[in-house]
């Protein structure tokens, strides 16, 4: 068959192995045009993944955190026993929260009515892969990612999110798309070669050069669609972790409305002497379950803000692996404290 085929060679001034090199180069390009068009929908997913996650941190600060932070700032002024007393919140850390809290709540309502439509995207996108960073971090031109509009935002955010990390050895999505954008130039030098040319052996090396080239970006591709899917995994366990407590928080901010409406409603003079009574007596203001509630409140927030302001990626646009651990222990110690409160309840 060898024989053959170098005598139908000879005869045909290379044709053979020409036909051959097409085929080898179209099979070549079908597996990078099937890898692409895999990547491009998991990039679009896992984009969609980290934007939708920017969307619930943006609503649970300016809700349900913004109304925890309103009733803390009337309660806290009256009686902090209860949180300084309290062995499942340590005071100090919390105090460094929440005036994290007060400042982020106040940006994101800065941000939404500064900016209009595909700025707030960027910024929510940017939100769900770089936690709480996101509301003051900036993009490489040193603009602020909550100032830039439409496609300028959704790049920047990717840029940001996937800027190096092949270079890095990691699989970010920016450098998967150089990657991918230059090896596509690849298959123009190939085609060249079919014509005007009787160097059949020539253009078959090439060829298969071309198709192993493909097979290494093949590779590279799988890599970085198995970074994506575990950036979506993420994405989902937070979340989880995210409407978990969320939705404590909504049950316990009803509650600590109330404590805040009593205390507003007492007397000029009650107002007056209560701070003293606590200080100087160490008498409580709040009732036990009042207390009880304000604990448990702080502590859920305080769990609230740490998720949120949780990384899924680093600067290079790495993902960062042991967060999938962080948030797994994470939905088990919410579980664990819904049946504590289901329990005390």
């Amino acid at each position: 068959m060898g024989f053959l085929k170098r005598t139908a060679n000879f005869v045909t001034f290379g044709a053979v192995d020409r036909s051959d090199a097409k085929k080898i180069t179209k099979n070549a390009n079908k597996r990078k045009d099937d890898i692409k068009e895999e990547l491009d929908d998991a990039k679009e997913n896992t984009q969609n993944d980290i934007k939708n996650l920017g969307i619930l941190k943006e609503t649970t600060y300016s809700e349900t955190i913004s109304s925890f932070v309103k009733s803390y700032e009337v309660i806290g002024k009256v009686d902090l026993k209860p949180l300084k007393q309290n062995e499942a919140l340590d005071y100090d850390i919390f105090q460094a929260d929440f005036k994290e809290m007060q400042i982020i709540t106040t940006n994101i309502k800065e941000i939404s009515t500064a900016v209009v439509g595909g700025a707030l995207i960027g910024t929510t996108a940017a939100f769900g892969a770089m936690g709480t960073a996101a509301i003051i971090g900036t993009a490489s031109t040193g603009t602020a990612i909550g100032t830039l509009s439409g496609v300028a935002a959704t790049n920047a955010t990717l840029a940001w999110l996937g800027g190096g990390a092949i270079g890095a050895g990691g699989a970010g999505m920016t450098g998967g798309m150089v990657v991918l954008g230059g090896i596509a130039l690849a298959p123009v030098v190939v085609f060249g070669m079919f014509i005007g040319t009787n160097k059949g052996k020539q253009v078959l090396n090439e060829a298969n050069n071309y198709s192993d080239e493909i097979d290494v970006l093949v590779e590279k591709v799988i890599t970085l669609i198995a970074e994506l899917s575990q950036i979506r995994r993420g994405c989902y366990l937070m979340s989880e972790s995210i409407q978990g407590l969320e939705a404590l928080m909504k049950v316990y901010n009803i509650e600590m409305d109330k404590i805040a409406y009593r205390l507003e409603q007492r007397s000029a003079i009650s107002k007056f002497i209560d701070p003293i009574k606590n200080k100087v007596f160490n008498i409580d203001i709040l009732s036990k379950k009042e207390a009880e509630i304000f604990a448990t409140s702080a502590n859920i927030a305080s769990m609230l803000s740490e998720i949120i302001k949780m990384p899924l990626m680093d600067e290079e646009g790495a993902f960062i692996s042991n967060s999938l651990e962080v948030l797994e222990c994470n939905n088990q110690e919410i579980e664990e404290l819904k049946l504590q409160i289901n329990h005390q309840g």
